[in-house]
């Protein structure tokens, strides 16, 4: 007879409830399985936005042209208009942006994104909000 997870919830709520009184094989359970009614099933989790960069141009009322975001060589999603908007998907960590686009100067940027990684869920950023406005250089 197989023995089947299911087949333990009863007997851990109880041993749940009476922690006073664990026997051994009870905490090796509980660490196992946790010591609530119901197992962590994660969900699929979309990747949080990390950063959000908000993108203009005295010399660009339309947009600039070209313009480029990176993060460790990769290429991210930007939508051109007036104020361009670009936006970086990850977890908490630092970043090294580049902004880049023919005929203004490129701009660095380092950026530390908090957040927490829950025991059982998705992970939760706090998204950085930047505002950078690009000079054109003297061509």
């Amino acid at each position: 007879m197989a023995l089947h997870i299911g087949d333990l919830q009863p007997f851990m709520r109880r041993q749940c409830i009476a922690a006073r009184s664990w026997s051994p094989t009870a905490v090796e359970l509980a660490i196992t399985l946790g010591c609530n009614e119901s197992p962590c099933v994660i969900p699929p989790c979309a990747p949080p936005i990390a950063i959000a960069v908000a993108v203009s141009s005295p010399t660009a009322p339309t947009g600039i042209v070209g313009l480029t975001l990176t993060v460790a060589d990769f290429p991210q999603s930007c939508q051109v208009a007036a104020i361009t908007h670009c936006y970086v998907q990850g977890s908490a960590g630092e970043y090294e942006l580049q902004l880049s686009a023919p005929g203004y100067v490129p701009v660095k940027l380092n950026v530390i994104v908090n957040g927490t990684q829950p025991t059982c869920g998705c992970a939760r950023v706090d998204t950085k909000q930047l505002s950078v406005t690009m000079q054109a250089t003297g061509t």
